[in-house]
């Protein structure tokens, strides 16, 4: 049989700062990642766009990242 140790932790879905332009909606500026199903925000890439998004978790750099824009980051 198979040996070893099995993490029982759900691995959620990450998304990056870079790819966020792509999933905003004409005319919208603001996304609800949790209902698109990540839980974390990564800091991988840039934005020029001012956003607001809610999220379950970011790291401190994508956070910084997403102010300097003139978003902001709403956590729950």
């Amino acid at each position: 049989g198979y040996k070893g140790f099995h993490s029982l932790k759900k691995k959620g879905k990450a998304i990056n700062v870079g790819d966020l332009e792509g999933l905003l909606a004409e005319g919208k500026n603001e996304i609800d990642l949790n209902e698109l199903g990540y839980t974390k925000l990564l800091s991988k890439g840039n934005i020029s766009s001012a956003i607001v998004i809610k999220v379950t978790k970011s790291s401190p750099k994508a956070k910084e990242k997403i102010e300097a824009a003139g978003g902001k980051i709403i956590s729950d």
